[in-house]
């Protein structure tokens, strides 16, 4: 019933070592160039689980609509085995989506963070390094508990349909249809991310979803 971080501290608790400060201070990460714009959106379209993704067709279609925003520009990140799903949504709108996809180091991944100002992705590691890092995450849940894993701190959404299988906490759909996740659709997930950035056609603000600050 608490949260992974939380979990985590109790280790430095138990040490009576301080807690550190949650939004993180500077971390110190190498410095990634990025091309300029006025709005940044990252994606993290893949975990390691199948059954956490939410369909790359519907980031493609997200991205795609959140791109024709003036003066945003989207990056996709992602391991090298992500590649072709990057480029696949990065084709969606040429010169404004930027696949970086296997480009990136853990560290350099926390740079090209820092200077989004929304990052939607799927459970998985690149929300907890937006977290730690004050940037505001939107997040879709389907197998897993996002009470325990969700974007930990303030300011965050996190999108789940409630069905009576959920959370299963499996790599595999019993169902076989992942409606958990395939149910949520590029609209749903639009107005939210909309709503986060302070755009027209959002569904309007909402208190933080993640764990405690």
């Amino acid at each position: 019933t608490r949260h992974a971080v939380e979990q985590a501290m109790d280790v430095l608790d138990h040490l009576g070592l301080q807690r550190p400060a949650f939004p993180a201070g500077e971390i110190r990460h190498p410095a990634v160039a990025l091309p300029p714009a006025r709005r940044r959106i990252a994606l993290a379209p893949v975990s390691r689980w199948p059954t956490k993704n939410w369909p790359a067709a519907h980031f493609g279609v997200l991205a795609q609509r959140l791109a024709r925003e003036p003066g945003t520009r989207l990056i996709v990140l992602g391991g090298a085995a992500d590649h072709a799903v990057g480029e696949a949504i990065a084709g969606r709108a040429p010169g404004r989506i930027d696949n970086l996809c296997g480009r990136l180091s853990i560290p350099e991944l926390f740079g090209a963070l820092k200077p989004c100002d929304l990052l939607i992705a799927n459970d998985t590691g690149p929300v907890h390094a937006a977290a730690a890092l004050g940037r505001p995450c939107l997040v879709l849940f389907g197998p897993t508990r996002p009470e325990w894993t969700g974007p930990y701190g303030r300011g965050h959404r996190v999108l789940t349909r409630n069905l009576p299988c959920q959370p299963c906490l499996s790599r595999r759909c019993r169902r076989g249809d992942h409606a958990c996740l395939a149910g949520l659709s590029p609209d749903e997930v639009e107005a939210a991310a909309r709503g986060l950035l302070g755009l027209a056609g959002g569904d309007g603000p909402r208190a933080g979803e993640g764990g405690p600050p």
